[in-house]
């Protein structure tokens, strides 16, 4: 009914439309949100480095079309955690330093680091894009808080928060070093002390005793 319809009539259905696309993101980000809550997954160890290259593989697409330079430490470690999660950790960080870079005349630029922090492993997700006000820096962990319009930078606001339900079960610590206009950076901390499921301890037992049968 396209060519029926004068301006005021398209301009709704556009409206309509992203409304629509909105609703679903949130919907889409609410059940992943459900997930994190409710669905414990097994302790397990996790390299690090191969985790991250899984999860540049899942966005290549978004890092080709806007050329963003990826610099990622190579000598991350091999913890214990939650591999599920702790994967959905890195995406939206990721994913996240991509978008709020992106949208800006200098390349984007993302680091992806790691340093030992005694009795934790600190790791720490950077980007050079249009920075976060001091004042906000709580605030951005609140499920489906959103400092720019759906116009500037789209999703739900979601993953921030799924980020520190991830972190606040490993007992680690998120938190942002960010200024306006100068970039931001995400760090958190998973503990060293965590231990192997019990489930997955069984799991490798058995491997091993079917290698050596």
């Amino acid at each position: 009914y396209k060519d029926k319809l004068d301006d005021t009539g398209k301009e709704y259905l556009k409206e309509i439309s992203a409304g629509t696309t909105r609703m679903n993101t949130l919907i889409t980000d609410l059940l992943a949100l459900s997930r994190i809550s409710r669905i414990k997954n097994p302790f397990e160890e996790v390299d690090i480095n191969t985790l991250i290259e899984e999860v540049c593989k899942r966005i290549e697409f978004d890092i080709k079309k806007h050329q963003v330079t990826m610099n990622i430490n190579k000598m991350m470690p091999t913890i214990v955690c939650d591999r599920i999660k702790l994967t959905e950790v890195f995406l939206n960080l990721i994913n996240n330093a991509i978008k709020f870079s992106s949208k800006q005349e200098k390349k984007p630029v993302v680091d992806v680091a790691y340093e030992d922090a005694g009795d934790f492993y600190q790791f720490s997700v950077k980007d050079n894009g249009i920075g976060i006000d001091p004042k906000y820096h709580a605030k951005v962990f609140g499920i489906f808080q959103r400092l720019h319009s759906q116009e500037e930078f789209e999703g739900s606001g979601a993953g921030l928060g799924i980020v520190k339900k991830v972190i606040d079960d490993h007992k680690g610590k998120v938190w942002i070093e960010s200024e306006l206009g100068k970039g931001t950076k995400f760090l958190f901390t998973i503990p060293k002390n965590l231990k192997v499921s019990k489930a997955e301890e069984e799991k490798d037992a058995s491997r091993e005793e079917t290698a050596r049968g």
